[in-house]
């Protein structure tokens, strides 16, 4: 049913380790009937994470190093046993894997002032931002609801997750619109908030 997409989004919750085998299944399953044309798109790495991702993929590094060089446990905090067999799969295939997250400094900035106080160069950097769906601001609300901080603290809440979906949009678009993503179809791993109800990443 999704082989004739050429995006097909698999949310999931982070720890539930059968989401993850349904992720592999798809991930393979594509690649048999597609062989050379599938590319993963992942949640979990940040854009400079994308070198250490391409050496990986490359067969350039043991998971060890690969995990001290992408700094897995400090931009994500799931253990790495959950994601292991697909980045194997992936790996053993040459399939590219995209780094989808911003930068870290991007986030906190944008997490901090609301984007008004960031420097002209970060500001440059940050993907159009539409937070005009009332529909999306409400599900978010009702998420944040459970999290400690307050109401004042729902905006910045708000503006993370739509720097994180917009950027994530970008990043597919840029992808698939490369030489390395020509006639490519993307499997794309991210939290189910990110692809339920119509909107989040596959919106924009």
């Amino acid at each position: 049913m999704v082989a004739g997409s050429r995006l097909v989004f698999v949310g999931e919750a982070h720890t539930n380790v059968h989401a993850h085998r349904v992720q592999l299944e798809i991930i393979r399953e594509m690649e048999r009937r597609f062989p050379g044309r599938i590319a993963i798109g992942m949640e979990m790495f940040r854009l400079p994470q994308q070198e250490v991702l391409d050496r990986w993929t490359a067969g350039e590094l043991g998971e060890v190093q690969f995990l001290k060089e992408s700094r897995w446990y400090e931009n994500w905090h799931s253990d790495f046993g959950y994601y292991r067999d697909i980045l194997k799969f992936a790996r053993d295939h040459g399939i590219d894997v995209v780094a989808l997250n911003p930068p870290r400094d991007i986030q906190r900035q944008v997490g901090m002032s609301h984007g008004a106080e960031m420097s002209a160069e970060l500001a440059g950097s940050l993907p159009e931002t539409d937070s005009s769906d009332r529909y999306q601001r409400e599900v978010l609300a009702a998420i944040f609801s459970g999290h400690e901080g307050g109401k004042n603290m729902f905006d910045p809440f708000l503006n993370i997750q739509l720097l994180w979906e917009e950027t994530m949009a970008s990043r597919i678009v840029e992808y698939l619109g490369s030489e390395g993503g020509e006639g490519k179809k993307m499997v794309l791993l991210t939290g189910g908030m990110h692809v339920e109800y119509g909107f989040g990443v596959p919106k924009k």
